[in-house]
């Protein structure tokens, strides 16, 4: 029995380590703000922390499906060497492991409003098992915008010509983003 209880309990410890939960604050957020700054293009942008949507655990309840982005998204905050100030916002995402092209062109949210949508890049990458599609695009947004979703979850469905999937930016995440810029007086 004793023997029994064990191997569960080295199979439940083993699962906690493969399947990590969404459990950052805004204040994490906040402090993983990593700025890199092109004194030739006269640039400056704020990274903020990656997430892969398979750690949001709740996100059939917030999202109404299991379908979610197959990668990663990272909010970045494009700012104006001027005053200092963010320009744009831009939820970057990165569509890695995939086995096909999705060709993603559009993105909504959960309210009908179009968000921007740049192509960034598309990449095969080759590994031992076979070929990976890789699809980078950017979905842009103003300081208002994000004054409106700081205190709610971002829901949005991104469109393909193959593919579509729905993911969501935790309120918390927003919440720092915003925090962060809230601090240096936007």
């Amino acid at each position: 029995m004793k023997k029994i209880l064990f191997i569960g309990l080295f199979l439940l410890a083993g699962c906690s380590v493969f399947y990590p939960t969404w459990n950052k604050s805004s204040l994490d957020i906040m402090n993983s703000a990593e700025i890199k700054e092109d004194s030739f293009a006269k640039t400056k942008v704020i990274y903020f922390q990656k997430v892969k949507p398979y750690i949001l655990q709740d996100r059939k309840q917030i999202t109404g499906t299991y379908d979610t982005l197959p990668g990663y998204f990272y909010l970045r905050a494009l700012i104006d060497i001027k005053n200092d100030k963010p320009k744009i916002f831009q939820i970057c995402i990165v569509t890695d492991n995939s086995s096909s092209w999705g060709f993603y062109n559009k993105a909504i949210d959960k309210d009908g409003v179009e968000l921007k949508f740049t192509e960034i890049d598309r990449q095969i990458k080759t590994k031992s098992a076979g070929v990976n599609t890789v699809e980078y695009f950017a979905l842009s947004f103003d300081l208002d915008y994000l004054k409106k979703h700081k205190n709610d979850n971002l829901i949005i469905k991104v469109f393909g010509q193959r593919d579509e999937f729905v993911f969501y930016v935790p309120q918390s995440y927003l919440d720092g983003v915003f925090k962060y810029f809230e601090k240096t007086n936007i």
